[in-house]
This record gives C-alpha cells, sequence and structure tokens, in this order.
C-alpha cells in the first residue's frame, strides 16, 4: 500500500482482497496494520526487558478490521454459484461446513420488507 494512503498510527498496512468477478475487481475483505509503538506511546503500554520501570521499552501493536463478512460472502457466490442457484462449496471449507459441500436454493421463498 503506498504510504499516502496510510493513517498516521500505521507503519505498515496489509490489505487482504478477494476476486469479485461480477465488478471485475479485486475488493479488500480486511486489513491489518503495524502501528509500531505510536498507539502504546499514548496508552504507555510497555514490555518488560531491563530490571527497572523506566527501561521498560513501548510495545509495538497490530491494528487488524474484522473481515467484512458481506463482501467474503459476494466474492463466493460470485466465484462459485450454478446456473441453478447452488454454490459449491471450496474444498477449504469443507471441514467447517460438517460436510456440507454444496448449498442448494431453499425452496421456501425469501420475503424481504
Amino acid at each position: 500500500m503506498p504510504t499516502s494512503e496510510l493513517g498516521d498510527p500505521a507503519h505498515r498496512k496489509i490489505d487482504i482482497e478477494a476476486h469479485m468477478p461480477g465488478e471485475g475487481i479485486f475488493g479488500e475483505i480486511s486489513s491489518t496494520s503495524n502501528c509500531t509503538d505510536y498507539q502504546a506511546v499514548r496508552l504507555n503500554i510497555r514490555w518488560r526487558e531491563g530490571s527497572e520501570p523506566d527501561e521498560y521499552p513501548y510495545a509495538y501493536t497490530l491494528n487488524g478490521t474484522a473481515c467484512a463478512v458481506t463482501r467474503i460472502l459476494k466474492a463466493l457466490v460470485e466465484t462459485h454459484q450454478n446456473p441453478d442457484g447452488s454454490i459449491e462449496l471450496p474444498p477449504i471449507l469443507w471441514p467447517y461446513m460438517n460436510g456440507v459441500k454444496k448449498l442448494e436454493p431453499s425452496e421456501i421463498p425469501v420475503v424481504v420488507s
């Protein structure tokens, strides 16, 4: 990420992106920044290295956003949806889906008000 896009606390920032074929882009789903000691100085967060409290250096902190669930679902659906509306789950997700490998469309209509 270019330094012009970093906030004041961030020394380095990493964005995680997912392919969103419907838009023809890779969209950001999460972000993590290494804030070095910027936040720790303001919060007085130190770690013990020496024997005297004045010698304790400031800790380095990370700042991370949670995953944007709707963007992850969008990328998953756009990448793995079949013409019949079912979604083939990627093998990496199978262990977390209790053996479900394919999501089928519901036969009960969903009403959004």
